[in-house]
């Protein structure tokens, strides 16, 4: 005989939850579905069934009990974030959707497919097409996941394929760009400026957007939208660990913390947020990227506020939550991926003094710890890192990659000096431009994502692949060396 479960279609329940959607303005509970079902229905056999249907619905957020959800187009309508264009895109006349508005409309809205008004007259802004290099517009679009954001440029536009498979070609990606310099003109918008943006209609991707002076922006609120937007991603990473894609992380984060969404003008970007916080990273897992903690150590957890606090050793008065904090707080441009390559370089070339290592990534001359609890804390953390990537390495899944990883880390250490001799030369620095200087910013974290992939265990590297990254590195290569040359003209004036 058919049970209660058999004889309730899947239909009759999407049903029951759009009725229970509609009456509580986008919030419902599990129960009241389940009391919208027909009567004949044994209610308490399909809980688990509808929560699990409930679950899969995309349009939907829910609680850890399970028990009440939320249509993201009504959690969303209203709410209020800031985009802040950098000097390219000032200059250029431009805004880059990338990944700017992914967290704040349905997934089925395409990023060049977002419609933004100027709240001032209602006019919706125009788009237009832009070329760059590929290194160029890889960070706007960093947080689409780096196994989405190569099909985004493909679809984009056709002549794009080519850009993509062969870096080094010498092409430009060809994207579709908001056209805002009129925009820009009206309100003299510069550096530190912001859109000040609302979702007007989270299903179609409709966005209004009104100017914001840097000048009535606190520093003391975008760091504390920063640290509480992380406090929020944590619980996020926490309660599905690696599952949803980045943008889906994002939009779940703000779920979490709704608040995040309101005073707009008290909040921080997306990529403010990514640049300032040192609570969390881009990492590839299980296939694709996500957003992890800055330390990915079970020790981080521990109750000793997350820092892996060798024996015996007292709280250092400096930072000691991850190493990626340590790094940042010693002035230190070395990043943990870049670490844990040279790590695996060294694997690969058997040079395994430890000491050696230590001395490429960090340099010769004493590191200026806030103390020494510090410091052993810090020399934890690498060590720990060196046994494990050293006591794992696998020669033969590691071989085909091994070589990119090198040219790479050859480009990172020409870098790293130069940076390196800025610290002793605070006057220096400051004669360089801005501009080349985050273009420098932005090749290396390039690297970093290509790194990050090379490091991964889990990722097979294959031929086309390798020939692809290869010209690609060659390119980079090429424009660093231009840049650096650029830089140095600048410090011997």
């Amino acid at each position: 005989m058919a049970t209660s479960q058999t004889r309730i279609s899947a239909a009759a329940i999407e049903a029951a939850a759009a009725a229970a959607r509609m009456r509580g303005g986008g919030r419902f509970t599990l129960a009241e579905v389940l009391a919208g079902l027909p009567e004949e229905a044994v209610r308490d056999e399909l809980a688990e069934r509808v929560s699990r249907l409930l679950e899969s619905d995309e349009t939907l957020f829910w609680d850890e009990s399970g028990e009440q959800f939320v249509g993201r187009a009504e959690f969303f309508s209203g709410a209020e974030f800031l985009i802040t264009p950098d000097e390219l895109e000032i200059e250029a006349g431009i805004l880059i959707p990338g990944h700017r508005f992914a967290p704040f409309v349905s997934a089925e809205v395409f990023p060049s497919e977002v419609v933004l008004k100027d709240a001032a007259d209602g006019q919706e802004l125009p788009r237009r097409k832009y070329e760059g290099e590929l290194t160029t517009l890889f960070p706007y679009h960093m947080l689409l996941g780096s196994e989405q954001v190569f099909d985004f440029f493909i679809a984009e536009d056709p002549v794009n394929q080519e850009v993509v498979s062969r870096s080094g070609s010498g092409k430009e990606l060809t994207l579709h760009v908001f056209d805002m310099r009129a925009f820009y003109d009206k309100h003299s918008f510069s550096s530190g400026d912001a859109l000040w943006c609302t979702v007007q209609d989270w299903s179609k991707g409709k966005i209004r957007c009104r100017f914001l002076s840097g000048e009535d922006r606190r520093n003391d609120a975008t760091r504390g939208w920063c640290e509480r937007f992380a406090e929020a991603l944590e619980r996020v990473i926490d309660r599905f660990e690696q599952y949803f894609d980045i943008p889906e992380q994002l939009a779940w984060s703000f779920f979490e913390d709704g608040a995040l969404l309101r005073n707009g003008d008290q909040a921080a970007s997306l990529d403010e947020f990514i640049r300032m916080t040192d609570r969390v990273e881009v990492a590839y897992d299980a296939g694709h990227t996500a957003l992890t903690r800055r330390s990915g150590d079970e020790e981080a957890d521990a109750d000793d506020g997350g820092a892996m606090i060798p024996e015996g050793v007292r709280v250092s008065r400096g930072m000691t939550d991850s190493l990626g904090g340590i790094l940042q707080e010693l002035g230190l441009a070395i990043t943990p991926v870049e670490i844990d390559g040279f790590i695996l370089d060294c694997c690969y070339y058997r040079e395994f003094d430890f000491e050696s290592f230590f001395a490429r990534c960090f340099g010769r001359e004493p590191l200026t710890f806030a103390d020494e609890a510090q410091e052993a804390v810090f020399r934890n953390y690498v060590e720990d890192r060196w046994e494990d990537l050293t006591g794992n390495y696998n020669r033969t899944d590691d071989e085909p990659k091994a070589e990119l990883r090198s040219s790479i880390l050859d480009l990172v250490e020409t870098r790293l000096e130069f940076l390196n001799a800025l610290r002793g030369a605070p006057d220096a620095a400051s004669k360089l431009p801005e501009p080349e200087m985050r273009r420098l910013a932005e090749l290396a974290l390039y690297l970093d994502e290509l790194l990050r992939l090379l490091n991964s265990p889990e990722h097979t590297l294959e031929p086309e692949e390798a020939d692809a990254m290869s010209e690609t590195i060659a390119g980079v290569e090429e424009t660093q060396e231009h840049l650096l040359e650029h830089l140095d003209g600048h410090l011997a004036e």
